[in-house]
């Protein structure tokens, strides 16, 4: 009677047991490179398992559910269930060789359960093939201060992707830097002796303005897929039918050596530009009437940080005031730049200038030298005002001054020698004896505009809100289009792009997140030129438009 008892008892316990089976993938981690730890808990009862234990070598980053199972078995005329739950920690290993799993302990149904600790080996670089991986290249790891290193971020795949998701975006936060949405198909690519399919998931170009050893950071994504391996579905055309799993990838940095500029022989005119360059400058015209306003255009381009050249002064008489500078960036598809400024000069006496130039220099990475431009300045003429340039002598029988002019030739194309452009009625015409009237005038000009101004701000601002509120309510409503985002955008800053709008506003990260996975899904739809809208979090999208609708500033 007490053996079939005790047979009972240990029947009992083997079927209301718990089991935990721990794994790692892969079974041998790489360093810089993600791994998971897997734990499979097993119960009749099933449940959520709390899991704990003391990773050395190594750090969490992610907790993963993949999910349950459940499998009922009929043996011997007795039913009996078996429960599954799988669960995951995506782990960044800290070191080479050793690394261990310890102290594990599982809790479900008021049962615990310890687990021998886990050790394995980290390599510095795979045994096997990996079938997915993100990657970052540079063109290059060794630049000067200022020069352009353009960054590029990969995801390369053996199997199926469904989906691919940026958690983590590359802080770059040591450089200056440029976003690039590039529209480049995925491409097939021999990679280790192993195809693969590979496409871009992220562009940068980067400055780093002072010199000393840079780290480009990692990107972290989550990547959905299968073991399918049909050959169209490794080309990312199919839709495999395998099993749908998912993975947290992870790019190593990657350093790179800023180099200073040579200190020797630097030209008094270098512009701080690296790398080539053009320059042009363009006049309205040569001839001018005093206060008449001098029109000047300087184009730059090249691929430099246009972002950081500041307008250099074109004319330096003191005859001639330097009034508005005005200047506009554009980025081009191939990475280079152009810098356009608008300067507004006004003459305020009589001047002429012969033909000149001015020089301008920027340093030649590929030469290791600098090289200087020279763009012409045409002979200006300034006419119409007083003459500046008298002479006094002095009339000893009538014992007062007489003005003599100096120059008999003075004013546009060869006038007469008197003063062909200054007005007969001085009282009248001038500024000169008109001043205090002009100065009243032009304060009363002034106050109305400002007024104008304040009354069209209040109107715009009242008319935005409401406009705004209105565009979040169908958003919600309709779903969001490529459009619909492109004029959200708009509402986070003033940047030349989408994605510099949405990385350099004031939004969360979690709301920069959604906002970037949108663009992406979005973007499909604007390349095949089809209008379309796709539903949004409600939720979500209620959190930016209280961001944006209760900051003056994003």
């Amino acid at each position: 009677m007490k053996q079939v008892l005790l047979l009972l008892l240990i029947y009992t316990f083997s079927v209301f047991a718990l089991e935990v089976k721990v794994s790692v993938e892969p079974d041998s981690p790489v360093k810089d490179e993600p791994f998971r730890v897997i734990f499979e808990v097993s119960s009749e009862k099933g449940g959520t398992p709390i899991i704990s234990f003391d990773p050395f070598g190594a750090e969490v980053i992610e907790k993963v559910n993949l999910g349950s199972t459940t499998r009922t078995t009929y043996i011997n005329g007795k039913l009996s269930t078996d429960r599954k739950v799988t669960i995951a920690y995506d782990m960044m290993p800290k070191q080479l060789g050793s690394i261990y799993i310890r102290s594990i302990k599982v809790s479900m149904n008021g049962e615990t359960k310890e687990v021998p600790t886990v050790r394995k080996t980290v390599l510095s670089e795979p045994r096997r093939a990996r079938d997915i991986f993100a990657l970052a290249e540079v063109d290059k790891t060794e630049a000067f201060v200022n020069e352009a290193i353009l960054v590029r971020y990969y995801l390369y795949n053996r199997v199926n992707v469904s989906t691919t998701d940026i958690i983590k975006f590359p802080d770059l936060n040591k450089f200056m830097k440029r976003f690039h949405q590039e529209k480049l198909r995925p491409e097939r690519i021999r990679y280790n002796g192993q195809l693969y399919m590979r496409r871009i998931i992220y562009t940068a170009q980067v400055f780093a303005n002072k010199a000393g050893d840079y780290k480009i950071d990692p990107i972290k994504m989550s990547v959905n897929y299968s073991r399918s391996r049909d050959p169209f579905d490794s080309l990312g055309f199919g839709g495999g039918f395998g099993r749908q799993r998912k993975l947290t990838v992870v790019s190593k940095p990657i350093d790179v050596k800023i180099k200073q500029l040579p200190i020797e022989n630097v030209p008094t005119n270098f512009t701080g530009l690296v790398g080539k360059h053009n320059f042009s400058l363009e006049f309205n015209k040569s001839k001018f009437v005093v206060n008449e306003p001098i029109e000047i255009k300087l184009k730059v381009s090249g691929d430099g940080a246009l972002e950081l050249f500041e307008a250099p002064r074109i004319l330096t008489s003191p005859e001639v005031e330097q009034f508005e500078v005005t200047s506009d960036l554009q980025i081009n598809p191939n990475f280079s730049a152009n810098k356009n400024f608008d300067y507004t000069y006004l003459g305020r006496q009589n001047l002429e200038t012969p033909k000149r130039e001015i020089k301008l220099s920027y340093f030649d990475p590929e030469k290791l030298q600098f090289t200087e431009v020279s763009l012409p300045i045409p002979a200006l003429k300034i006419a119409g005002g007083s003459f500046q340039n008298k002479t006094v002598a002095k009339d000893e029988d009538k014992g007062r001054k007489q003005v003599i002019s100096a120059d008999d030739n003075d004013g546009l194309n060869d006038k007469p020698s008197f003063d062909y452009y200054t007005p007969i009625y001085n009282t009248v015409n001038t500024y000169k004896y008109n001043s205090k009237y002009i100065a009243i005038i032009l304060s009363v000009i002034a106050l109305i505009i400002l007024f104008l101004r304040f009354k069209e701000e209040i109107s715009s601002l009242l008319k935005k809100e409401i406009d705004e509120s209105d565009f979040f309510n169908r958003v919600v409503s309709e779903g969001m289009s490529y459009g619909d985002l492109y004029l959200l955008s708009e509402m986070l800053g003033t940047d030349h792009d989408i994605n510099s709008r949405i990385d350099n506003s004031k939004l969360s990260n979690d709301q920069k997140k959604y906002l970037m996975n949108l663009l992406i899904k979005l973007e499909k739809t604007y390349k095949n030129k089809k209008t379309k809208t796709i539903k949004v979090d409600k939720r979500k999208i209620r959190e930016i438009k209280d961001r944006i609708m209760g900051s003056d500033e994003l």
